[in-house]
């Protein structure tokens, strides 16, 4: 008689289900788990980036000092000088409303310059299973907002000396860096996931920023494409959310006023929703991670 024969069946390893990674708190819980380790990356990036230079930290002042300069010497030539819509006509006052835009921006351009290489340029880190390689891009985007805080102590004082006074809703500005770290974090973990895939990736995105640059309200006013453009201008408005975060900063500490609350909350939203998808794409992208490196 023929033995019996055990029946195999055989199912696909599908991976983990994208609702595991739905959870906004699960970001959370994992920072808080490993906020030590997470120091220590956001550490190593702000001293590591400069070390071996004479001027250390301080060019995260200066650097951001020099595009200013060129910036202003630059479209303030064409401008004369004057910020359009300005009661206050001047070289300084000039310079202080381009410096507030490429302050906030900054967070973004700088890390999104190299999100594409997070995980590509660190494979010590992808073949340890238990490193929380999600924590990558949240260093960076932490160091990016510690060298923009010390770029805004600059853009305080020249406030100060262009008016002579600081508004009370200058108070007001850490909210802005809310949705500018949801969404540089949220994009930053789909182009580090990409960029494993692609390594042709890091070429496109530094054109992208650029361009995205000239399409916020950073050498001009939104007033001035609004009125002269209002269809460009409304979809700027709701497709680049950096156009209400940098007006609304120039409100809260130039013109020491408070800023459309109701676009400040869609934008926030709306950069939670990018940070919750980018956080999900990295997290089911991530078990592919070894292989390809």
């Amino acid at each position: 008689m023929s033995q019996p024969q055990s029946l195999i069946t055989v199912q696909a390893d599908r991976g983990d289900p994208w609702l595991q990674f739905a959870n906004p708190l699960q970001p959370m819980r994992s920072i808080l788990r490993h906020r030590e380790l997470l120091w220590q990356l956001a550490r190593r990036e702000i001293v590591g980036r400069y070390r071996g230079s004479y001027l250390g930290i301080l060019w995260a002042l200066i650097t951001p000092l020099m595009t200013l300069g060129v910036f202003t010497l630059v479209f303030g030539a064409i401008h004369g000088n004057i910020w359009p819509g300005s009661a206050r006509p001047g070289v300084l006052d000039f310079a202080v409303n381009i410096f507030i835009g490429i302050v906030i921006y900054g967070v973004f351009s700088d890390c999104t310059g190299r999100a594409s290489g997070l995980v590509s340029n660190n494979p010590n880190f992808v073949k340890k299973a238990v490193f929380p390689l999600e924590l990558l891009a949240i260093s960076d985007v932490t160091a990016a907002v510690a060298h923009s805080l010390l770029a805004m102590v600059i853009e305080l004082l020249a406030v100060l000396l262009a008016t002579g006074h600081l508004p009370a809703t200058a108070l007001l500005l850490p909210l802005l860096y809310v949705p500018v770290i949801l969404f540089t974090v949220g994009i930053c973990w789909l182009l580090a996931a990409l960029g494993v895939f692609f390594r042709d990736l890091q070429n496109a995105v530094g054109p992208a920023v650029q361009l995205l640059f000239f399409l916020t309200p950073i050498v001009y006013p939104m007033a001035a494409v609004a009125t002269k453009y209002p269809q460009a201008g409304r979809a700027l408005r709701m497709f680049n959310p950096f156009v209400v975060i940098v007006e609304s900063a120039r409100l809260l500490l130039i013109a020491g006023q408070a800023p459309d609350w109701w676009a400040l909350a869609g934008v926030t939203g709306g950069s939670a929703l990018v940070a919750a998808v980018g956080y999900i794409f990295f997290m089911k992208l991530r078990r592919y991670f070894a292989d390809a490196l």
